[in-house]
């Protein structure tokens, strides 16, 4: 199974209306949610789940979103579970400057599998493509020409592959950029047939346009995680509910905000973590006091480690802990505290769920059978 280094909540959404803090945000010194798994990536061995063997028919969709992006380090694209799954965005590409696209070999080298393996479950493959700098961001967004060869490299990609769509992760949005990304998704999705876009928990700066995103997609994936991050104290990744614990944020909180700025739910796709964080305190007090930087615990990791060191239960946000030391906290989630996660997603009629990241389970089937639970409820 790869290990895989933390990932950072991005600025997106909008202005929450207390300036209390939950620990996570755009933090200058560190790269945005999904670049930092991105670029430690290669320091980490493989060790590779098995095929996954399908548990419902290509007849039996599921009956919500279930949406998955699936890294191109991690394990190889048949361990997918491509009977749980509605979509598999495939990351990543970089946008540059000019509009051009970079990294295109992690689309190339594994589209044409991809669709291969979807197509019998009629699951839908997007392409990803991210962009982590303001200055590029900018430089595009404000541009009809370079809007407009972005389009078309991303057409093309999808079209040459018989691909579905586009998903767009753009991080750290530059508020100067707000309209200009709504009038660039309104393009593209003039284009190629689905666009969705990774959104995160908290839009501290306001940059992101709910209501007229949610209009010009067919979704928005909540990045609903680094609600503590791994520059932070420790806490859980993904708490439930706010807390007189953990402050006022959580994905309940999240999810109720999206619809307050007027993103309606059938446009909402709460996205999970299949991670944790291992962080050096000061004790085992909780909460506790970071010592240095935390570090990714993969979801089938975490699960062992807390087998064996004991699993502690955090009622306030619902997520599961354990002590690897004194001087130690690891925050995680596990098939009993997504199901709770999910179970917000159902009770609040969104469009479905997603995860960061497909593989990272190394295809847990206590994971896929709750998750099926959910997704195939009659």
């Amino acid at each position: 199974m790869l290990l895989l280094a933390p990932m950072l909540l991005a600025v997106v959404g909008c202005v929450p209306p207390d300036s209390g803090s939950p620990g996570k945000g755009h933090h200058p010194d560190q790269p945005s949610v999904h670049q930092q798994f991105e670029l430690d990536a290669a320091t980490f061995p493989a060790d590779y789940a098995q095929i996954s063997e399908p548990t419902r028919p290509v007849d039996d969709p599921p009956a919500i979103t279930v949406y998955g992006y699936w890294p191109y380090w991690g394990d190889p694209l048949p361990t997918v579970p491509w009977d749980q799954l509605t979509h598999v965005a495939i990351f990543d590409v970089t946008l540059d400057a000019d509009g051009g696209l970079t990294d295109i070999a992690h689309w190339t080298d594994h589209a044409a599998e991809a669709v291969a393996l979807a197509e019998p479950y009629g699951v839908h493959v997007d392409l990803t493509v991210t962009s982590f700098d303001d200055a590029v961001m900018d430089s595009v967004l404000a541009s009809r020409d370079k809007r407009r060869a972005a389009v078309t490299a991303l057409k093309a990609l999808v079209d040459d592959y018989g691909a579905d769509g586009v998903n767009v992760d753009f991080e750290g949005l530059p508020v100067g950029s707000k309209a200009a990304f709504v009038v660039f998704i309104q393009e593209l999705a003039a284009e190629v047939g689905e666009v969705y876009i990774a959104m995160p928990a908290v839009d501290w700066a306001g940059a992101y346009d709910y209501d007229q995103l949610a209009l010009a997609s067919d979704g928005l994936f909540i990045m609903g995680y680094d609600y503590h991050y791994s520059g932070g104290d420790p806490g859980p990744v993904s708490p439930l509910d706010s807390s007189g614990t953990w402050g006022n944020y959580g994905l309940a909180w999240t999810v109720d905000d999206y619809q307050r700025w007027g993103a309606t739910a059938d446009k909402l796709v709460l996205g999970l973590p299949l991670y944790g964080v291992d962080w050096p305190t000061t004790s085992n007090a909780v909460p506790g006091t970071k010592t240095g930087r935390g570090s990714t615990s993969l979801y089938a990791d975490a699960a062992l480690a807390a087998g064996s060191l004991g699993r502690h239960w955090d009622a306030d946000s619902s997520t599961p802990y354990a002590f690897p030391s004194s001087d130690h906290q690891l925050w995680y989630d596990d098939d009993a505290s997504l199901d709770a996660k999910i179970g917000l997603a159902v009770d609040q009629g969104l469009q479905g769920v997603g995860f960061w990241a497909l593989t990272y389970d190394n295809h847990d089937p206590a994971l896929w059978a709750m998750v099926d639970g959910w997704s195939h409820p009659n």
